[in-house]
């Protein structure tokens, strides 16, 4: 019984204190709120009813932002200095060397690729890359020394930042998001991007995407290329349809698909299949079919593929028996149902039989006209000829 009152009481005393913790924090931040409140307000009021006081402090605020501490500078330039490699004089930061984009471009620009990119080499500590051949490993190298820097960068960011308040007790809080405010406005971190994504993208995405295809090796044949290797016995089927399916296509499809990749032969290895009797109509017919012509254009355009060699016999006698016909061997009428024959339209044959008959008038006989003067010449030189005509 004792224990049980015991294990009750420190429960109890237990609830109470949680409730108390949370009763004491909730005060707290309510206190801490109006207490900010309140001291906001005063302070605002104290700068409005005393604006000499609030310009001494603005200016104070400002010369020290534009008129840094030389001990504050010494810690950025080792902050720098940690960072890329390359020594940042306080002098020159104070002096005003930096306030040209260019030059603070050209200072901190090499060091930066030399400390990111990888497979590269420098004839001086912070020059220009020099030209270096690639391998797929220098990807995976260059990606390491990414991360690393981009850590370094965040960490030491944050501390900086932290040592900026404690040197400024607190007065850059606002003033510090002015200069990343005006350079977002112009886009310039968008820009940056454009910039430094080709040397990025050279010297370390492609050489790691190459590096991952050594690695993973995840490219496919494509479609066309499957059914060809599967054809040709360079790979099984089932593996062809298996690899149809994991691109997404199910079964009618992958039997369409195959059905229209089959359409290899040319119509001159037809004509020679059709030769030697070694395709019959309805073959010729799915042939076209699977040129994308519908079956009634399909089955006309067989039949006439399957009947070229027999008329072009036919043409070859329709001309034989014109030419008999104009000869006076044939009468028209034994002529003409070789040309119907070979498929010869009633007013294609009208103008043949027309063609033949002026063929079939006499002809005069020519006159001898006299000879050109180099011919006479010529015959003049021959003795024989010569000889001839004092006879």
């Amino acid at each position: 019984m004792t224990a049980l009152l015991s294990a009750f009481v420190a429960a109890f005393w237990g609830i109470v204190a949680r409730f108390s913790a949370m009763f004491v924090r909730i005060m707290w931040k309510i206190i801490t709120f109006f207490v900010s409140v309140v001291t906001t307000q005063a302070f605002h009021a104290f700068l409005q009813n005393n604006p000499d006081e609030a310009a001494k402090l603005w200016e104070k605020i400002t010369t020290t932002f534009f008129e840094a501490d030389p001990v504050w500078l010494e810690a950025v330039g080792k902050y720098m200095r940690s960072l890329t490699g390359f020594e940042v004089d306080v002098s020159d930061i104070t002096t005003g060397l930096f306030t040209s984009g260019e030059a603070l471009g050209e200072a901190f620009l090499y060091p930066m690729l030399n400390l990111i990119l990888p497979g590269g080499f420098t004839e001086a500590e912070g020059g220009k890359p020099q030209e270096a051949k690639l391998r797929p490993q220098d990807g995976l190298e260059g990606a390491e020394r990414f991360l690393g820097t981009n850590l370094r960068f965040q960490m030491q960011a944050w501390w900086l930042h932290v040592l900026g308040d404690m040197q400024s007790f607190g007065m850059f809080k606002s003033l510090k998001d002015l200069p990343n405010a005006i350079s977002w406005s112009y886009g310039l971190g968008w820009l940056s991007w454009l910039v430094m994504g080709v040397p990025f993208r050279m010297g370390i995405s492609e050489p790691l995407e190459k590096y991952f295809n050594m690695v993973y090796r995840p490219t496919e044949l494509t479609r066309k290329q499957l059914i060809d290797a599967a054809m040709a016995g360079f790979i099984p089927e089932d593996d062809m349809v298996e690899k149809l399916r994991e691109m997404g296509y199910d079964e009618g499809l992958i039997s369409v698909i195959i059905n229209m990749e089959l359409d290899t032969l040319s119509a001159a290895e037809l004509r020679k299949f059709l030769l030697y009797g070694l395709e019959m109509h309805d073959d010729i017919t799915m042939w076209y079919r699977r040129r994308g012509h519908p079956p009634g254009e399909a089955a006309s355009l067989a039949w006439c593929l399957a009947d070229e060699e027999s008329q072009s016999i036919r043409q070859q006698i329709a001309k034989e028996a014109l030419s008999n016909y104009q000869d006076e061997t044939f009468t028209w009428a034994q002529t003409e149902p070789y040309l119907t024959a070979a498929h010869y339209k009633p007013g294609e044959r009208s103008l043949m039989r027309t063609l033949a008959d002026m063929r079939r008038i006499p002809k005069p006989p020519k006159e001898p006209t006299a000879l050109p003067a180099q011919q006479r010449c010529e015959l003049s030189n021959n003795k024989s000829y010569v000889w001839g005509l004092a006879i």
